[in-house]
């Protein structure tokens, strides 16, 4: 296959990735793949694509890239046309990447995995409700500094990898801890979701659980 190709798996963090597709408005096919029943994995044809048989994952050409980050920063450098911004203060920028891979992500999979038994609830309450509410009030403490009415996660007049980085986790943050999350935080994400590029992504993607009421 020639051209830029998104291998979508239905209702995962992929979202992420047909959202800033969308935002480039650069032509792309795509591909969605169903999860497996009862499991809910990934099927087995997305290893014949990339050996981790993943998703999100991108073929350009013959170009194979797996992983959100490096697709995230791959789609805009090669098709950002001024349209995302790599922005001068990228340190900032890779600070919330950095916190959203190594403290706010793994909290959210611990409390997927230890939500599907009681016996794990005290592990939950020790070492995974502290963390997931410190990140909360990180985010909304962040978005509070921001200047009036920003659409973007960074204040500035261009989306940044951040957005889109971010997006998933925010939603999934909502979902999996809503006691901790802030108005601020749950209008960001309302926010991305209304944006003409975000809904054409879901029309592409299909159906999707994270979406904001």
């Amino acid at each position: 296959m020639t051209g830029l190709t998104l291998h979508y798996l239905e209702n995962s963090r992929a979202q992420r990735i047909l959202f800033l597709l969308e935002e480039l408005q650069v032509p792309y096919d795509i591909i969605v793949y169903k999860r497996l029943v009862p499991s809910g994995m990934a099927p087995p044809e997305l290893t014949q694509v990339h050996k981790l048989g993943k998703s999100p994952l991108i073929t350009d050409g013959d170009f194979v890239i797996p992983e959100s980050g490096a697709i995230v920063e791959y789609l805009i450098e090669k098709y950002g046309r001024g349209k995302i911004d790599i922005p001068t203060f990228r340190d900032t920028e890779k600070i919330w990447i950095d916190n959203k891979y190594c403290t706010l992500q793994p909290r959210l999979v611990n409390r997927r995995i230890l939500s599907s038994s009681p016996a794990y609830k005290g592990i939950d309450d020790v070492y995974v409700e502290p963390e997931l509410k410190n990140c909360a009030e990180l985010i909304e403490h962040h978005l509070k500094t921001l200047p009036p009415n920003s659409t973007w996660f960074l204040g500035g007049p261009n989306a940044t990898s951040a957005d889109f980085m971010m997006e998933f986790t925010m939603e999934y943050l909502i979902n999996r801890a809503p006691t901790h999350v802030g108005p601020l935080t749950i209008a960001y994400v309302k926010g991305l979701q209304n944006r003409p590029a975000y809904k054409r992504g879901l029309e592409k993607g299909g159906p999707y659980g994270l979406v904001l009421k």
